[in-house]
């Protein structure tokens, strides 16, 4: 049996043990009075058997009062297997929890229109149950129930239905476990009208096999598709932004879901963490390993996490799905190293990274951070360091972005410039990651050819602080975030950090600078000592293997468009265009546009 419909009938059963006071005994029905209004309800009694047709007065008299029948009391014909049908008067307006509760023979039930309160579990159990007739006018019908009828609705508010169920255009609700263990109900068809359904409105509900929301909803609640083991299909409408714990856990045949463009939460699941929106379900299973998305949440990552796991969220992500990375979740989820952030992301779930141990770097695109709940990182590593956009870091303390979350420090992304002529030295103070910055590429000095004077560029991304790199891009200024690394590499280049003078050699090696000079652009040798600027690089060779050049040409070893050429090479070209479109004849030293790839001549 569920777990909260039995705890349901167990509080039902605590209430028969309790509830054998009554004040009168009229008619064969049994009441407490209440002398102060002048009213009754009819109430659960030990010795009440009811069986057949029973009908309840509108009024009933006792020692010479009459009082107004207003409420069918809690359990008031639990277990009476043997009734058949009840009539229920215009002066009810409440009817109370599991009040015909496992009343197995009970066949049919009218509502009047006096009533505004029905609780929980009313007629659960009746499954004999074919007509529950709620009468036009009536305000609130939360039945909990199972059933097998069709139902006449109410106004404003939602009611219980089996089978095949229609709710009219008038319902505007549909309140909580409305429908919870309708097993018998294959079909319901709710109108637009409706623009709420509470926490766990259809759990439990294995008959359905489809299901349409309505296109005014916005939010998923609670567990509202729990254990629909049938459902095999779901529209999630567009106005659909949030989808709440448990939803369609357990929905083991769930294989087709229609997701929102601008879904952007995902709530954690039970209060344990031991289950997820989607644990068990068909969609889950067919989700390729790595990052799993629904709609444009960051959901889950899928599978077991391979060591010094690096995740950039894609663009247009709206939200990160609480426990997406966390331990319960993900197996050696202390595996992750970094993650990127994209700026479109708006939320971030609850316990997305809890015990994601190795995770050191976090680095956020987001222009206007949003609160940040800090169980969101819960036991990440002590050294993570948070990077964020260049004048950031106030506005991101101010939303809980802070060091008491991210110990390793909050940072702001480094910049890096390029001038018009499309390339440059750099060297940084910190440990930098240029694999998601786009236009942009970086570049150590890894071999020399004494034979052809050319110096060979590697690409890099993870490039340690003081690292000489020689950078390539479009001419503009780009934010490159932070991150911890152990790389190292054998680099010619050498970077300087502060203001440093350079000297045309150091012992045995001999020091060149980029310059554009009678060969082009290269490095050049130094005819006097000079001062280098804070943040660039200059190559240093073995002098043994440089006498008498005066000029390093370059070489790059991943068949870069963006890489040196020499002009000769184009000297046919009939298309070549500069950086703005237009064609030239007589292209001088900087970057060109030949057959659709950039070329920077020398």
């Amino acid at each position: 049996m569920n777990t909260k419909h039995l705890l349901l009938s167990l509080l039902a059963l605590l209430g028969s043990t309790t509830l054998h006071a009554y004040d009168a005994y009229i008619d064969g029905i049994y009441y407490n009075l209440e002398a102060s209004t002048s009213t009754a309800t009819v109430t659960y009694n030990s010795s009440s058997k009811y069986t057949g047709s029973i009908t309840i007065p509108a009024t009933v008299t006792n020692s010479g009062t009459t009082y107004s029948v207003k409420s069918v009391g809690y359990w008031a014909f639990g277990n009476c297997s043997d009734l058949t049908s009840i009539t229920i008067p215009n002066s009810v307006t409440r009817i109370g929890n599991f009040a015909f509760e496992n009343c197995s023979g009970l066949t049919s039930i009218t509502i009047p229109n006096s009533v505004t309160s029905i609780g929980i579990g009313a007629s659960s159990g009746c499954s004999s149950l074919t007509s529950i007739q709620v009468e036009t006018g009536n305000t609130t019908y939360d039945s909990r129930d199972n059933c097998n009828a069709i139902i006449e609705t109410a106004t404003n508010t939602l009611i219980a239905g089996c089978q095949n169920t229609t709710i009219p255009n008038s319902v505007t609700s549909i309140e909580a476990d409305a429908f919870f263990g309708c097993t018998n109900m294959t079909s319901i068809t709710i109108p637009n009208s409706v623009t709420s359904i509470g926490s766990s409105a259809f759990e439990g509900c294995s008959g359905l096999t489809s299901f349409t929301i309505p296109n005014v909803l916005t939010t998923i609640s609670p567990a509202t598709f729990r254990d629909c083991s049938g459902l095999t299909s779901i529209i999630i409408p567009e106005s659909v932004t949030s989808i709440l714990c448990d939803a369609f856990t357990d929905c083991s045949k769930l294989a087709d879901i229609t997701f929102p463009s601008n879904l952007s939460y995902i709530d954690f699941s039970d209060d344990d963490g031991s289950e997820f929106v989607f644990d068990g379900t068909a969609w889950y299973d067919n989700q390729p390993d790595g990052m799993v998305y629904a709609g444009n949440v960051a959901y889950r990552y899928k599978g077991s996490m391979p060591a010094n796991t690096n995740i950039t969220l894609r663009d247009g992500t709206l939200g990160i799905g609480a426990g997406a990375f966390e331990h319960n979740a993900v197996p050696s989820n202390e595996n992750l190293s970094s993650i990127t952030i994209p700026a479109s992301v708006t939320t971030i779930g609850d316990y997305a990274f809890s015990g994601c141990s190795g995770l050191t770097s976090v680095v956020s695109k987001i222009k206007e951070p949003f609160n940040l709940r800090a169980v969101a990182f819960e036991g990440i590593s002590s050294d993570c360091v948070l990077t964020v956009p260049k004048g950031k870091i106030s506005a991101y303390n101010a939303a809980g972005w802070t060091t008491s979350v991210f110990k390793g420090g909050v940072v702001e992304e480094t910049e890096v410039e390029i001038g018009s002529s499309g390339y440059a030295t750099y060297s940084s103070t910190r440990d930098l990651d240029f694999s998601g910055v786009s236009g942009l590429r970086a570049y150590i000095a890894s071999g020399f050819s004494p034979s052809t004077g050319r110096l060979v560029l590697t690409r890099v991304d993870e490039v340690p602080a003081g690292e000489g790199l020689y950078i390539v891009g479009d001419p503009g200024t780009y934010e490159v975030p932070t991150t911890t690394t152990d790389m190292l590499y054998s680099n010619f280049l050498k970077g300087v950090t502060t203001t440093t003078t350079i000297y045309p050699t150091e012992g045995s090696y001999t020091n060149f600078i980029l310059s554009t000079g009678s060969h082009g652009v290269g490095f050049y040798t130094l005819s006097s000592s000079g001062e280098l600027a804070a943040g660039k690089a200059y190559l240093q060779l073995p002098t043994a293997s440089v006498s008498n050049v005066k000029a390093i040409r370059l070489a790059f070893d991943d068949d870069d468009p963006t890489a040196l050429q020499n002009i000769e090479d184009y000297t046919t070209a009939e298309d070549i265009y500069n950086l703005q479109g237009q064609k030239v004849s007589a292209p001088g030293n900087g970057l060109y546009i030949i057959n659709g790839k950039k070329i920077l001549f020398k």
